[in-house]
């Protein structure tokens, strides 16, 4: 298991990125990610194409869940739940965010090598090796 905490102001998808090298090569599932978000940029699939929204305002991250594969391209795929200050929420498939405060997240090594690859329509899914 790891936990890594990262600051205001860090890209979340760069600062992940740059902790890949220091996990094993197999597949980290992510169990928790507390913290907040700011420029968050999400989407949701709509006929085959991510239809995307950004953001702006710094979000409660209510929960995070996805792949970590230090080993593959993509590297990550993250579904993300925020709370906004008028306690609405808003989640879908993370692009990118910016760490508002601070965030932490816990990954679980799974011991399983995986990658990913293109399925028969635009989708890339997770094959266990």
């Amino acid at each position: 298991m790891a936990l890594a905490v990262f600051a205001d102001g860090e890209d979340f998808g760069e600062a992940l990125t740059n902790i890949l090298p220091s996990l094993s090569p197999t597949a980290h599932a992510i169990v928790s990610g507390i913290g907040m978000f700011r420029d968050a940029e999400l989407g949701v699939m709509v006929e085959g194409e991510y239809l995307r929204k950004t953001f702006a305002e710094p979000m409660e991250v209510l929960a995070l869940s996805g792949s970590v594969n230090p080993s593959d391209n993509p590297q990550f795929h993250i579904h993300a739940v925020l709370g906004g200050h008028d306690f609405r929420a808003v989640g879908g498939h993370f692009f990118r965010a910016t760490v508002h405060n601070t965030l932490e997240l816990v990954l679980l090594d799974t011991g399983i090598r995986a990658r990913r690859v293109q399925s028969a329509g635009k989708l890339m899914v997770l094959r266990l090796n």
